[in-house]
C-alpha cells in the first residue's frame, strides 16, 4: 500500500466571504459548522485546487487529466471516484472568531445602480483552520508532485477561496504543511490523523512559489486628505457623550481602517477606461471596451455571459498610529439656493492622513497597451487626479505614491520620470 495523508493549517492572509446560502443577518452569511464557527468545507478546498488543473490542461499527448486525481461525474454514467480525499478546514482557535460585515454597491460614473445595493458578512484575517487531505494508493508520485504544485499555487495567492477572489478576498497562507505516509497496513489502521501525537515523525514539506506567471506591484501609499469609504452605523450616543456618527470609515473589527479592493478596481477600471479612450474615434471605444472588460471582467446583465477578472487588486490595511480620526457634522446644501435641506443634518466619523499599501497582480501576457494604461493611472493616483472613495469632489481621497515594486525590484525611480518604456521587461507603445 501508499497511503499518504497531509496536514496543513489554512491562515486567512485577506478576508474571506464563504456564503452559507442564507440571509438571516446579511444578504449574505457566512457558512457555519454545528458550533456556530466558520469553516471552509471540502467540496471549497476541492474545487478551488481542481480550478488549477482546468487552467493547465493541453491538448493531446501533454494533456493533464485531472479525473486522475478529482475523478468525474458524467451523465452517461461512465463515473470515475476521485482518488484525492478532501475533509472539512475546521476552525482551530479558542477565542470567538471575527465575523463583519461589509456593504457593497455597484456603481456607474460614480453614482449607485439602483437595486444593486447588498451587505454581506466576512471573516476577518489572522483566523486559523485545520485541513486534512488524504491521497490514496493509486496516485503515482508524478500526481503527488502535481497535487503539491496546487498546494503551492493556493499558498502563494495564485488560488484563493469564496467569491470576490480578485478583488483582495479569499488568499490564504499554508502554514506547518506536513506528510506522513504508510506502507504497512497494521501502521496505517493505528493512524489516526486528528490525533496529534499520530503525527510524530511526520515529513515537513516546502511549498514553492508559483506566482511566475504573473506580474505583481506592490504600491505604497500616503494619505494625503481625508478618506470616506463609509460603513453605516444605527448606534445611539449615551447621555453626555458627543453625537453618534451616522456613518463612519470602513475598518476591520480591531478599528483598523481598510479600503477593500472592490474599491481599488473600480478606481482603477475607471481611470484606464478615460485613459485609454481619451481622443479615440468612436469606433476604436469599442476595441477597447473590449480589452477593458478582459482584464478587469464583466458580467452581462440577464444573461449568463461572465467573464472572471483576470487583474487582482488587494485590500488595503491603513498602519498602526498613522492617522487622526476626526468626527465632523455636515449640512447638505441646496445647490440652486444655498440653503441648508431640511432634515439633512448628518454626522461623520472620518480619517486623516496615514499610510496603507496595496498589492496589483496580473498575466504577464497582458496587453502592452494595457499595462502601459495601469501605469498611467497609478500615475493619475500619484498626482491627484484620481481620487479614492466618496466625497472626491471635496477633496476627500487624494493619494501619494512614496514607493512601487515589480516583482520585488523597486521601480520608484523609474515610476516618478514616468519612464514606462520597458517596465515589465518588454517594450511598451
Amino acid at each position: 500500500m501508499n497511503r499518504r495523508y497531509f496536514s496543513f493549517e489554512i491562515v486567512l492572509v485577506s478576508p474571506l466571504s464563504l456564503s452559507s446560502g442564507l440571509s438571516e443577518n446579511t444578504d449574505s452569511d457566512v457558512l457555519l459548522d454545528s458550533r456556530g464557527k466558520p469553516y471552509i468545507p471540502a467540496t471549497s478546498i476541492a474545487g478551488v485546487l481542481a480550478s488549477k488543473l482546468d487552467k493547465l490542461d493541453k491538448p493531446d499527448s501533454e494533456k493533464v487529466n485531472k479525473e486522475r486525481l478529482y475523478g468525474k461525474i458524467s451523465p452517461d454514467g461512465d463515473n470515475v471516484k476521485s482518488h484525492v480525499i478532501f475533509y472539512d478546514a475546521e476552525y482551530m482557535e479558542e477565542t470567538e472568531p471575527i465575523i463583519s460585515v461589509r456593504d457593497s454597491v455597484a456603481l456607474e460614473d460614480k453614482v449607485g445602480v439602483d437595486g444593486a445595493k447588498f451587505d454581506f458578512e466576512i471573516v476577518e484575517p489572522g483566523v486559523r483552520f485545520k485541513a486534512y487531505i488524504e491521497l490514496d494508493d493509486s496516485v503515482s508520485e508524478d500526481d503527488e508532485k502535481l497535487f503539491l504544485d496546487q498546494l503551492s499555487s493556493l499558498d502563494c495567492g495564485v488560488l484563493r477561496f469564496g467569491h470576490k477572489t480578485t478583488r483582495g478576498y479569499g488568499q490564504v497562507k499554508l502554514e506547518n504543511v506536513r506528510k506522513k505516509a504508510f506502507e504497512n497496513v497494521g501502521d496505517w489502521l493505528k493512524f489516526d490523523m486528528y490525533k496529534e501525537s499520530c503525527w510524530a515523525g511526520a515529513e515537513e514539506i516546502k511549498l514553492s512559489d508559483k506566482s511566475a506567471d504573473n506580474d505583481i506591484i506592490e504600491l505604497e501609499l500616503s494619505l494625503k486628505s481625508a478618506l470616506s469609504i463609509r460603513s453605516y452605523m444605527t448606534d445611539v450616543a449615551a447621555d453626555g457623550e458627543p453625537t453618534a456618527p451616522d456613518y463612519k470609515y470602513l475598518s476591520l473589527r480591531n478599528g483598523k481602517p481598510v479600503i477593500p479592493g472592490t474599491t481599488w478596481a473600480g478606481v482603477f477600471r475607471d481611470a484606464v477606461a478615460r485613459l485609454m479612450t481619451v481622443a479615440r474615434l468612436q469606433e476604436v471605444k469599442k476595441m477597447t471596451d473590449g480589452k477593458i472588460c478582459e482584464l478587469f471582467g464583466y458580467v452581462e446583465q440577464g444573461t449568463k455571459n461572465t467573464q472572471k477578472s483576470k487583474i487582482t487588486f488587494s485590500e488595503s490595511i491603513f498602519k498602526d498610529g498613522n492617522s487622526e480620526e476626526k468626527l465632523v457634522t455636515r449640512n447638505s446644501i441646496d445647490r440652486f439656493s444655498a440653503a441648508t435641506n431640511d432634515g439633512a443634518l448628518y454626522t461623520e466619523l472620518t480619517i486623516y492622513g496615514g499610510k496603507t499599501s496595496f498589492t496589483v497582480t496580473l498575466p504577464k501576457n497582458t496587453d502592452d497597451e494595457m499595462k502601459t494604461a495601469l501605469l498611467a493611472a497609478f500615475a493619475d493616483l500619484d498626482n491627484g487626479f484620481v481620487a479614492v472613495g466618496g466625497l472626491t469632489a471635496v477633496g476627500r481621497g487624494i493619494f501619494e505614491i512614496d514607493s512601487i515594486k515589480l516583482n520585488g525590484d523597486d521601480m520608484t525611480d523609474r515610476f516618478k520620470a514616468y519612464d514606462f518604456k520597458d517596465f515589465f521587461g518588454g517594450e511598451q507603445k
